[in-house]
């Protein structure tokens, strides 16, 4: 069974993808430069990056991780470089009022229905990238999604605690609720009141040390510990599960394999020590 998820490497496909990105987005924050390839890997993370991969690679059979799912790999300890790097997630369409242009200007490409401020914040997914002068707006189209996220909410900029077992995480990538005692951290911005003059868009992420943060202003910044997720299309709950208990069994059999070496090592050893022992008692 083939992985349903990995990361953008410098493989065919992620060769495949960057050319692409790097032709329709030359020069804009979105644009995957020569300096991010390292040896196999392929380094930097920014939403406009996110979303130029996820149209790019969607041709290809493959599209942008989901939170959920980054969840669910960080349960098994499946995540690639986990705990090690960043990944941007999506944006979070709400009322702080930072990005204020961007977030109206998407705002003016939803869905009539979707226009609500009593929706907001919202986590907006698979986004479209539209040039504009010289500049990327973030645009709703098809494959979108824009999913309430009350738990988002805060009056005050501040980073609360959540524990790692909410079963929210695996439904949603987010927590149903803060708890004091929590292992992990989501990071808030507060909020202003509902208008359109207050939107704002931001960055959401899952950052180093499995903290998440629903708090980046800077959309065009990349740092070399940013990471892209991919997860095959059509990918389902049952494929992420099946494809892992694969790899346990097959880690667990070249375990096995290295104990019984080892053992034959040991035996080895020892019978050479005994023969060498006795050689020796019968010479007396």
């Amino acid at each position: 069974m083939e992985a349903p998820y990995r990361q953008l490497a410098n493989d065919e496909l992620g060769k495949e993808i960057v050319a692409r990105v790097n032709e329709e987005f030359k020069g804009t924050p979105a644009e995957i430069p020569e300096t991010d390839i390292r040896g196999n890997k392929i380094v930097g993370s920014n939403p406009y990056r996110l979303f130029a991969m996820d149209s790019e690679a969607r041709d290809l059979g493959w599209r942008a991780m989901l939170s959920e799912e980054s969840e669910l790999l960080l349960a098994q300890n499946r995540l690639p470089e986990q705990g090690q790097t960043y990944y941007h997630l999506g944006l979070v369409l709400n009322f702080s009022g930072q990005n204020h242009d961007l977030a109206l200007r998407l705002w003016g490409t939803l869905p009539q229905e979707l226009r609500e401020f009593g929706g907001l914040p919202a986590v907006a997914l698979a986004l479209q990238l539209r040039k504009k002068d010289d500049s990327l707006l973030f645009t709703y189209g098809e494959k979108s999604q824009l999913r309430t996220a009350k738990i988002l909410y805060s009056n005050e900029t501040a980073g609360k605690n959540f524990s790692s077992r909410d079963k929210e995480l695996m439904r949603t990538g987010l927590p149903s609720e803060f708890t004091e005692g929590g292992d992990r951290r989501l990071y808030l911005v507060a909020q202003r009141k509902p208008s359109l003059k207050n939107l704002g868009l931001l960055g959401l992420y899952l950052g180093r040390d499995l903290l998440l943060g629903s708090d980046d202003g800077d959309l065009t910044y990349s740092g070399e510990v940013g990471r892209g997720g991919l997860v095959r299309c059509g990918a389902t709950r049952d494929d992420f599960q099946n494809y892992i208990m694969q790899e346990i069994g097959r880690e667990h059999k070249t375990e096995i394999s290295k104990l019984k070496e080892q053992r034959a090592r040991l035996a080895g050893k020892r019978d050479a020590q005994l023969a060498k022992a006795i050689a020796f008692l019968e010479t007396k």
